[in-house]
């Protein structure tokens, strides 16, 4: 097989018209991992493009053509006022103006929601699991991936997907990637990048900016005084689609949307790139709303170098089961719903270096209480809480804070150095709380946490809360 391939070689017309899915896939399976160029051209794919071989792709546009599924007649019960069945019965904490405020694990059906059945089930699974560029190998032999200079242009129905199983670019058992000017736009549920059980990950100059998702067509989207006075802007309720049971099922919000997803991966490296407006419409407007800029989970050896990510909901999340040895260097975050930087669950053995997160709405950067043996060096938390998402009246604090420490009953995090950061509120003196703060526990010598050369400006409660300062 000639080295110099092209997809319209292949047979892939590249007209941005015609749907090109099918011959894609046996394009990229014919070239089993062989160089592709795309030759800069746009090829319309309807669906999912399934590859289990080899890419090495190169120059070409991908653009999603796949329609709306109109789900409003499967959703019935946004009107019923009265308390639906919940499981477990405990999940339901409260009715608020006619809805349930559900816990974490609460399931809310209603018996006019109707069973899915036949094709309209079958179009409903499309646009759930759509995934544009789907790449997987097997654990036992992962395939490699190389893309470069490869745009993904999602479609523009910011209904459609799913949260946990949708996206741009979906890798799946891969090894090793290479991942080079990319870029992943366009609406939905999901995420731009998904990376799954993957390794010797290299990711330069991404760009995955303006995605949007909306509530499934039926059910409604709250104002932004309802989200923020009513529901805390956590707690809202939302329809999911039960796939087990077919039909539609109400649960607690939780992030729609991520721009970059990386679970359960190893050697993972992402550096020079940019993850910008990823989120939702309220009131008519674009608001940063449960839809996160990069969501880490059960990841080893992490390096995340010279970033920036604007207006998400929470700019980088590291949490589920945590990462083990990172380093995140000369990251810029800028316009955080909620978090600037986090870091929940057990992560360990990180450094965190020259970070900055500006004008995030609650917190900077906040760390658990399973947290051990992470470094914060120069990093900066600076107009925090400037939004004034957070802010209830009456409320005599309402936790803004630039760094915060967490504990919990029975877990303290251990090993925790913050030197020479800053918390620096200079135009927004009324919203900044708390410079510092964490638990009168963390002086127990024995948890060796320290805060040395701290610098503060403008907490109006306190410049440093529980930490005792070196």
């Amino acid at each position: 097989m000639s080295a110099a391939l092209t997809l319209r070689s292949m047979g892939v017309k590249g007209d941005g018209v015609t749907d090109d899915r099918a011959a894609l896939e046996a394009a990229l399976r014919q070239s089993a991992g062989q160089p592709v160029d795309g030759e800069g051209l746009t090829y319309a794919v309807h669906g999912s493009v399934h590859v289990r071989v080899a890419v090495n792709l190169s120059n070409a546009t991908l653009l999603q053509t796949m329609g709306r599924v109109d789900t409003t007649k499967f959703i019935r019960s946004t009107q019923n006022t009265t308390t639906p069945t919940v499981v477990p019965a405990e999940a339901l904490t409260q009715m608020v103006n006619g809805v349930p405020l559900l816990r974490y694990d609460g399931v809310a059906t209603y018996a006019e929601d109707p069973l899915v059945t036949g094709s309209d089930l079958e179009a409903i699974r499309a646009m759930l699991n759509i995934r544009t560029l789907f790449i997987y190998g097997t654990e036992k032999q992962p395939v490699s991936v190389k893309l470069n200079r490869v745009k993904i242009l999602r479609g523009n129905h910011p209904e459609a997907g799913m949260h946990s199983n949708s996206a741009g670019l979906y890798l799946v058992d891969a090894a090793p990637i290479s991942l080079k000017e990319i870029e992943i736009t366009g609406d939905g549920k999901g995420a731009g990048l998904y990376l799954n059980r993957c390794a010797k990950v290299r990711m330069d100059k991404l760009s995955i900016h303006d995605i949007h998702w909306a509530p499934y067509e039926g059910d409604v989207m709250f104002s932004g005084e309802v989200l923020g006075r009513d529901f805390g802007w956590n707690n809202s309720p939302i329809y999911d689609f039960d796939e087990r049971a077919g039909h539609f099922i109400r649960v607690r919000v939780q992030e729609q949307l991520t721009g970059i997803t990386i679970g359960n991966c190893e050697d993972v490296e992402l550096i020079n790139s940019r993850i910008e407006r990823i989120g939702t419409r309220v009131d008519g407007k674009f608001l940063p709303w449960q839809a996160d800029g990069v969501t880490v989970g059960g990841v080893k050896g992490l390096v995340m170098r010279d970033c920036v990510i604007t207006n998400t909901w929470e700019g980088i999340d590291l949490t589920g089961k945590g990462a083990d040895g990172f380093l995140q260097e000369n990251i810029q975050i800028s316009d955080s719903f909620s978090y600037g930087f986090k870091y929940a669950h057990p992560q360990k053995n990180g450094r965190v270096i020259n970070c900055t997160s500006e004008r995030a709405g609650f917190r900077s950067f906040t760390i658990g209480s399973e947290c051990e043996n992470i470094s914060f060096i120069n990093c900066a938390a600076l107009e925090t809480g400037v939004q004034g998402y957070w802010v209830r009246p009456g409320r005599a604090s309402n936790g803004i804070a630039g760094f915060e420490l967490g504990f919990d009953k029975t877990r303290s995090p251990r090993n925790i150095t913050l030197k020479d950061c800053r918390a620096e509120n200079v135009q927004s003196l009324e919203t900044l709380e708390f410079g510092f703060t964490t638990s009168d526990r963390a002086r127990n010598p024995e948890l060796n946490i320290r805060l040395i050369n701290p610098k503060i400006t403008g907490a109006k409660i306190r410049a440093i809360d529980g930490f005792k300062q070196e």
